[in-house]
């Protein structure tokens, strides 16, 4: 089986620090990705997805000395689902490795 995805968007915002229970430290991004079509009656459309971003380690080290909000970045990871007592599912990525482009 495989989970792996690949994203490329613009960051919403500066990285957030975090800590987990284990009280280890990790950073989290927002990724925006545009999606470009056509509807129906040749209307050009542009759907936006904001995708939650996990790094870890070195990855975070990096993300939080050099990533600021606007930049262009690459991500591939893999997508993580947890779920809440109610039983809502979050989505979220845990990058196995970034690059900035911008």
């Amino acid at each position: 089986m495989l989970n792996k995805i690949l994203l490329l968007g613009n960051l919403g915002r500066d990285p957030e620090v975090k800590f987990t229970n284990q009280g280890n430290r990790y950073a989290q991004i927002s990724v925006v990705t545009v999606h470009k079509y056509k509807d129906g009656s040749g209307e050009r459309l542009e759907k936006l997805t904001w995708h939650k971003i996990l790094l870890f380690n070195h990855l975070a080290e990096t993300a939080l000395s050099y990533l600021k909000k606007g930049n262009l970045i690459y991500i591939e990871g893999r997508v993580d689902i947890t779920e809440s007592k109610e039983g809502i599912k979050y989505y979220s990525v845990i990058a196995s490795e970034f690059k900035m482009l911008s």
